[in-house]
């Protein structure tokens, strides 16, 4: 179990990232646990616990994270569960690729050249930003091979540890993927006995119908942990499903949290809940 300094290590990095880069809170403070906890591979459940929060909830920031490649899921042989832990590949720098801002100062010097008569004062900005991004493009990649020399360094004294020391997890062979028709039909069984869980398994493999039946059912119980998490992740429907439910359930605190973020039928639901 972890103790109240882990706790407030994944508190801090939790306001963190989502201050300076408007991650969700919880997946801040997944982000800060992955860092200090022990073992460092967790099952969901074992997250669920020591955070204090719904595994749907931890289930979203696993999913956010790894589309962020911040961390990842695996399953050693003989075990049916997956486990999470830190991306090894997050610790590789990041937004350093020449290409992107080589590609940021072609875009503004297509707005260049829609102010090619404009007086230098509406060019500025413009000018500027394609300033930066050439200098970035040039400048990046030479700080990337001095970390790297640097880094290699660090390892070679021992003050670093190589990822090569580290003991490989073994992934647990999978069977053949199920074709769409076997989906839809798992799909079908997993909506008729409301199982939400299989949904959710069904919904993160790609399969949009899974999808639509895990949003369904998920209002249908009310579960709002299930619908945030399915928000969080860019689906519009949940969204609109969410903020029902929290319409519903008078949940200000949750209406608020999405007219934050620039929802407005949230703010025009908040906004009728404070007048009555």
């Amino acid at each position: 179990m972890p103790n109240d300094a882990h706790l407030l290590f994944a508190d801090h990095v939790g306001r963190f990232y989502a201050r300076q880069y408007g991650l969700p809170p919880m997946a801040g403070r997944l982000l800060g646990y992955l860092f200090v906890c022990d073992p460092s591979q967790q099952s969901i459940d074992e997250l669920s616990e020591a955070l204090l929060a719904s595994r749907s909830a931890i289930t979203g920031a696993v999913k956010l994270l790894e589309n962020y490649g911040m961390a990842r899921r695996t399953r050693t042989a003989g075990e049916r569960r997956d486990r999470v832990s830190l991306n090894p590949d997050s610790r590789q720098p990041q937004n350093f690729d020449a290409a992107l801002h080589q590609e940021h100062a072609t875009l503004f010097r297509e707005g260049l050249a829609l102010l090619a008569d404009a007086p230098p004062e509406r060019r500025a900005p413009l000018e500027e930003m394609v300033a930066l991004a050439e200098f970035l493009a040039e400048r990046l990649p030479r700080l990337v091979d001095e970390w790297q020399a640097h880094r290699d360094e660090l390892r070679t004294s021992g003050r670093l540890l190589t990822p090569g020391d580290q003991p490989a997890q073994s992934p647990e062979p999978t069977g053949p993927e199920p074709t769409p028709r076997k989906r839809n039909e798992l799909t079908g069984l997993a909506s008729e006995r409301g199982d939400l869980n299989e949904l959710r398994r069904l919904a993160d493999a790609g399969s949009s119908t899974a999808t639509d039946e895990l949003i369904q059912l998920a209002a249908e119980q009310g579960n709002i942990d299930e619908l945030r998490r399915l928000s969080d992740s860019g689906n519009a429907t949940a969204t609109d499903q969410l903020i029902e439910l929290a319409t519903e359930q008078d949940d200000m605190d949750e209406l608020r949290r999405l007219a934050d973020r620039g929802n407005i039928t949230a703010a025009e639901q908040l906004e009728e809940l404070t007048a009555e």
